[in-house]
């Protein structure tokens, strides 16, 4: 299911319209602010309380087989009929460029809606 994109906006904070132009309960995503989303009350913007969750490994973990697995500090909890935005930034080491092969999956308790993307 396709979100309208009256419900989910993001820009920079000088694009940013006026919470009173836009309808109540609307997010923007401020994208020249690191992790701010904010959400119109119809009359003023305000922090939304919601987001964001941020998850970080402390450690880096080493795979030495072809066998995915799941990540013991990668993951969080989701509410039936929510909406997530993930951004997952990753980097991967290998002996030489030869042997990259970086293999990934994401897992949820029911199949969702997916939009994924990736820059390059």
């Amino acid at each position: 299911m396709a979100l309208p994109s009256s419900i989910i906006r993001y820009d920079t904070r000088a694009n940013q319209p006026a919470a009173t132009a836009v309808a109540a309960g609307t997010l923007y995503h401020v994208t020249d602010e690191p992790y701010t989303i904010e959400r119109s009350s119809g009359a003023a913007w305000q922090a939304y309380s919601n987001a964001p969750k941020i998850v970080m490994a402390s450690a880096d973990e080493s795979v030495v087989n072809d066998t995915l697995q799941n990540d013991d500090a990668l993951l969080f909890s989701v509410v039936a009929n929510e909406v997530y935005l993930v951004e997952l930034y990753a980097w991967f080491t290998a002996a030489t460029v030869e042997t990259v092969d970086v293999k990934y999956t994401f897992t949820f308790p029911a199949p969702p809606p997916l939009s994924l993307s990736r820059p390059g």
